[in-house]
């Protein structure tokens, strides 16, 4: 009913994140969680990205995502000026300008490492068959690869920086490579 998608409205509605050129919602609703999404040019980066977040309203972490770094470029600035924040950019197809998070490094010990490489295979494996529609091995391949994988990631990790990273032990798989 109106009544009650005006109770609604009146619920969330205040002067915090902008969701649309007519509605702003309070600032305890946003940590609620937001998702915003629209079609390719119905005015998401010029109605709502680029007015909050060259906005200094806005208190706590925020997280963008921006494959082609139009936001980033245009904000980042005022962000870290004005507003005071740590900006990072994450950007996996340009790993020389984006910060870097070593999945291996935060492991704490081999069951952690062997989970790793599960999920890895894992993962993999669901990807493929997402994409393209194709199992990948099945399950008796995956509790095979897992062991395998896991000896590789577990060597790399023992060799400490720079060789301890997921990328140097497909390396040492893929192209049997010696790493020291």
């Amino acid at each position: 009913s109106s009544k009650a998608i005006q109770n609604d409205y009146e619920n969330i509605a205040g002067d915090g994140l902008q969701i649309s050129n007519e509605l702003k919602i309070k600032q305890d609703k946003m940590y609620e969680g937001v998702l915003i999404i629209a079609p390719t040019g119905a005015g998401k980066t010029t109605g709502i990205y680029m007015p909050n977040l060259l906005s200094n309203m806005l208190k706590g972490s925020i997280v963008v995502l921006d494959p082609k770094l139009e936001l980033y470029e245009n904000t980042s600035h005022y962000q870290k000026t004005v507003c005071k924040r740590k900006v990072k950019l994450f950007c996996p197809l340009d790993a020389e300008h984006s910060e870097q998070y070593n999945l291996l490094e935060q492991c704490k010990n081999d069951k952690e490492v062997t989970q790793l490489a599960q999920s890895l295979l894992y993962n993999g494996s669901l990807s493929v068959k997402l994409t393209t529609g194709q199992e990948v091995g099945g399950a008796e391949w995956l509790n095979m690869a897992t062991p395998l994988l896991a000896a590789a990631l577990l060597y790399v990790k023992k060799l400490g920086k720079p060789y301890n990273t997921i990328e140097q032990a497909f390396n040492l798989l893929i192209n049997c490579e010696n790493l020291d």
